[in-house]
């Protein structure tokens, strides 16, 4: 069972983005379009801004995989959803190992959602653990990794007979 869905039973993720797919919500592939430019749309004018402790180095690991501070690790996991989505849809195939970097994530959030930060075990966690995070990356070919570039954007627009706004296309992709 992927760590999302247990989670999501055990604890109810309110995304930061309103546009975050639901677990196990279906799209067609022009909804999953629509919802990607209204996601990227929202995340442009809505920056996620990291603490000031963030900076410092001995958080420099934590910043770099993303689980920093409360709001970067919620656009995170928001963006994971979305590309979790677009390979429920279809876009590509989902890289085996692509949702371990999910299960740290649902157990980092609970913590700083709950007040705490225990950001030394957690930067031992991911100095020792942290190629296993993104071990996918290393498996997968670019071109097969989720997520759209502004040309394969454009590219399963057409193939799907999607025309979206281009001014929101180029807010997206900017």
């Amino acid at each position: 069972m992927p760590a999302q869905i247990f989670y999501k039973e055990v604890f109810m993720y309110q995304p930061r983005n309103p546009y975050t797919p639901q677990q196990g919500e279906a799209f067609t592939p022009q909804q999953y379009l629509s919802r990607y430019l209204y996601f990227y749309r929202w995340e442009a004018e809505n920056k996620s801004e990291h603490l000031q402790t963030c900076s410092l180095d001995n958080r420099f690991e934590l910043l770099k995989n993303g689980f920093c501070c409360l709001g970067y690790l919620k656009q995170y996991i928001d963006s994971q959803l979305l590309e979790v989505a677009g390979c429920q849809t279809g876009f590509w195939v989902e890289p085996v190992g692509f949702q371990v970097w999910l299960s740290f994530a649902w157990k980092r959030l609970e913590e700083l959602e709950e007040g705490h930060d225990y950001f030394e075990l957690w930067d031992k966690t991911l100095r020792k653990e942290g190629r296993e995070f993104f071990a996918w990356m290393e498996n997968t070919p670019f071109v097969n990794r989720p997520g759209f570039s502004a040309y394969s954007f454009l590219d399963a627009c057409r193939k799907y007979s999607f025309q979206p706004d281009t001014t929101l296309v180029s807010i997206c992709f900017d």
